[in-house]
């Protein structure tokens, strides 16, 4: 898929899937939203596995959830009390990451971290 549509995809307000509420991470009930518009599951979990494997050293978790729940200034942020809240700030955390440049190439996606985070969460958590 073209990163334009991808954009426009983006644009047009898709809604937010929520994973299994068994998982202790507030992290871990969010997919990334624009990409769980256009990839399924099997997709997300091999853009987690590659990322894996660019980022070895967050094979974890608890470390995955400590770096997508940081703040603007990256402390650890306050927990969030509902999946709403979560998922607008990871959509902020989002946009925050593209306007930095913090981006990784993926299986030829260019994602922000914290998508790639969310994907490798979602990959270690099932």
């Amino acid at each position: 898929m073209k990163r334009r549509k991808f954009i426009l995809l983006s644009l047009i307000g898709t809604v937010g899937v929520s994973l299994p509420a068994c998982q202790a991470s507030p992290a871990s009930r969010v997919r990334p939203r624009e990409l769980a518009a256009i990839c399924d599951e099997e997709t997300l979990g091999e853009i987690g596995n590659a990322y894996l494997q660019q980022a070895k050293n967050e094979k974890d978790i608890d470390r995955l959830s400590a770096l997508i729940m940081r703040d603007a200034s990256g402390r650890p942020a306050d927990a969030v009390l509902n999946v709403e809240d979560l998922d607008r700030r990871l959509a902020q955390h989002i946009a925050d990451d593209f306007r930095a440049g913090n981006t990784a190439v993926v299986k030829g996606w260019v994602l922000s971290l914290t998508e790639a985070r969310l994907c490798a969460l979602l990959t270690l958590s099932s």
